[in-house]
């Protein structure tokens, strides 16, 4: 059957109509679940070597690491969503506690009682530093001084002092030796008080690295046992807008910043480059004769049962609209277009544009 040029153009165009009616659709719709299911029913019967291509696949990850999407898209996204989630948690009355589960919060428990949890470098590091060994001055000061004054029998209200007084006038003499030995403890307050600084100075210092030992030497104990676990009940125990309620908007903008200023970096680095290539290289090396299935069960993983259905409901809106655009029109004509082509120039060696209109058309 021969076809002149316009009945092979219209025949063209109304093929590329009908298949973009067809993609766009409802029954487009229910496909895209159909091939997704199959799809990733091929990919876990695949063996990992046939589909993981190393040079690929760490391009494709440096190329999302190195360009514009990190900084401009992706760290953005997540600022927006940080920030977004501290403002509503700083009015959640709930407390921590209703979003851990008692088999998780058990799991915690069994987590806080485990030996040598405690890592003994932080713990000197924290104990040892100056801003504590200042607390520590200021509080042993204190004692000292209290004890001074009430303790000591030279100076203490209920010693010296008192037996001086109940003298009275009988004392014959007493009154000037008290006098006297006012003046004297005055004196010796003066000096005592530069000399207990000194000695302070180092004492301080010593008995935080003491504190340091014993807590490091006793933390598995069960008194400090029982303490994790108790601090833990606590902090479940509180309302969520009470524990961020000193985040603020500055708080939450410079941390979110630093964690994800570190992050970029940490993934920028060329050890973190060496070792994602090393991963995936050991991933093949390992996995390459298994398929996808095998290689994930291996790990506890199993992906067979996904929900298609939801998925391609939710991502269809976008899927649809990106099959409106021109692009897509044209990847369509350019498919369907050879077999015209060849109706119209034998072998097919010029090609035949189609001047179709959009399908949405009346």
């Amino acid at each position: 059957m021969n076809l002149d040029e316009a009945t092979i153009r219209a025949l063209r165009a109304r093929q590329v109509n009908h298949v973009l009616a067809q993609l766009a659709g409802d029954s487009g719709r229910a496909a895209l679940a159909t091939n997704l299911r199959a799809g990733w029913r091929a990919v876990l019967d695949a063996r990992v070597g046939e589909i993981l291509d190393v040079k690929a696949v760490v391009a494709a990850i440096e190329s999302v690491i190195d360009g514009p999407l990190l900084d401009s898209a992706i760290r953005p996204a997540a600022r927006a969503a940080v920030l977004i989630e501290l403002a509503r948690l700083r009015e959640d009355d709930t407390t921590l506690g209703a979003y851990v589960p008692a088999g998780a919060r058990a799991q915690l428990h069994e987590l806080l009682a485990r030996p040598g949890l405690l890592p003994e470098k932080f713990v000197r590091e924290a104990l040892t530093h100056r801003a504590f060994e200042q607390v520590m001055r200021d509080v042993l000061d204190g004692a000292l001084a209290e004890f001074q004054v009430k303790a000591n029998p030279m100076t203490a209200e209920w010693g010296l002092p008192s037996i001086l007084k109940k003298a009275g006038p009988f004392g014959f003499g007493l009154g000037a030796f008290a006098a006297s030995f006012e003046a004297v403890r005055g004196e010796l307050d003066k000096k005592l008080e530069p000399q207990r600084k000194i000695f302070l100075q180092s004492f301080a210092r010593r008995a935080l690295s003491t504190m340091a030992e014993f807590v490091i030497k006793r933390h598995d104990e069960p008194a400090f046992v029982d303490l994790r676990k108790e601090l833990l009940d606590w902090l479940l125990g509180q309302p969520v807008r009470e524990l961020v309620a000193t985040v603020d908007q500055k708080s939450g903008e410079l941390g979110e910043s630093a964690a994800s200023a570190a992050a970029a970096h940490v993934l920028r680095m060329e050890a973190s480059r060496h070792r994602r290539r090393a991963a995936i290289e050991m991933a093949v090396a390992a996995h390459g004769r298994q398929t996808v299935r095998e290689a994930m069960a291996g790990y506890g993983v199993d992906a067979t049962e996904v929900d298609w259905d939801a998925l391609a409901t939710a991502a269809w809106p976008a899927v649809s609209r990106a099959l409106a655009t021109p692009e897509a029109r044209r990847w369509v004509d350019d498919m369907l277009g050879g077999f015209w082509d060849e109706l119209l120039v034998p072998g097919g060696k010029e090609a035949l544009p189609s001047n179709a209109p959009d399908p949405r058309d009346p």
